[in-house]
């Protein structure tokens, strides 16, 4: 369906790598070592308020209003506050945290079998929102790196998705045209509106099944074997 693709983009958090079943996982192991601390806390209260301020964080870090290092120990400190658990265990929490997370190796569902299919029709990268060290190591435990041609982060291009920056810098590296670049990825507001403002062919991973928004990208899917019918 799709003509002309030189070069192929892929989402890595919640397209690739399962980051939802991975912090879930991360921050039950968090609580259960620290379940002294968290007598009066269940899991799930736990989870919901990370994930509530995490990405209210991730916005202001996407704004410059706090650095990443900031992010990583507040996300913590705000959540424990909250709780009404003493917050001095947040920097300790917040090693724990990414040592663990940037440890687990889930990969989403269809994701080896299309990588495997794909690498002998196209040149393939990694286009992600993420802290470097983090999404390196994540890629290098799921044994993907032989997949992949060019790995273009936010945390060393400055800007996150959907910036114009990040999608130039991914453009640039793989030497093509936007027209015949073509991006996969799950987030509606940082991979669809962010790859078609800058003019390249977009596939939306709709994983949620969000109808509303899909007419907006060139393709569709739920599934990533679903790809075989547009590439």
């Amino acid at each position: 369906m799709f003509e002309n693709i030189k070069f192929i983009y892929f989402d890595l958090d919640n397209t690739i790598f399962d980051h939802k079943r991975a912090e879930q996982t991360t921050l039950r192991m968090l609580h259960a070592k620290h379940d002294g601390l968290f007598a009066r806390v269940s899991q799930n209260e736990f989870l919901k308020i990370y994930h509530e301020i995490n990405t209210k964080l991730w916005k202001d870090f996407a704004n410059n209003e706090i650095t990443a290092d900031e992010l990583k120990v507040k996300r913590f400190a705000l959540t424990l506050s909250q709780l009404k658990v003493d917050p001095e265990l947040a920097g300790d929490m917040a090693v724990e945290y990414m040592k663990n997370y940037s440890q687990q190796k889930f990969l989403v569902d269809g994701s080896l079998e299309i990588l495997t299919y794909l690498k002998l029709k196209y040149p393939l990268g990694i286009l992600s929102n993420g802290f470097t060290e983090t999404q390196n190591c994540k890629v290098e435990n799921l044994n993907m790196r032989s997949f992949f041609e060019h790995f273009v982060y936010s945390g060393e291009v400055g800007a996150l998705k959907p910036s114009p920056i990040i999608f130039e810098a991914a453009r640039s590296a793989a030497n093509v045209e936007p027209d015949k670049l073509v991006y996969v990825g799950d987030s509606f507001e940082a991979d669809i509106l962010g790859a078609k403002a800058a003019q390249w062919k977009v596939i939306f991973f709709d994983r949620e099944q969000k109808a509303d928004q899909q007419n907006t990208a060139d393709a569709t899917i739920t599934n990533l074997v679903e790809l075989r019918n547009y590439l």
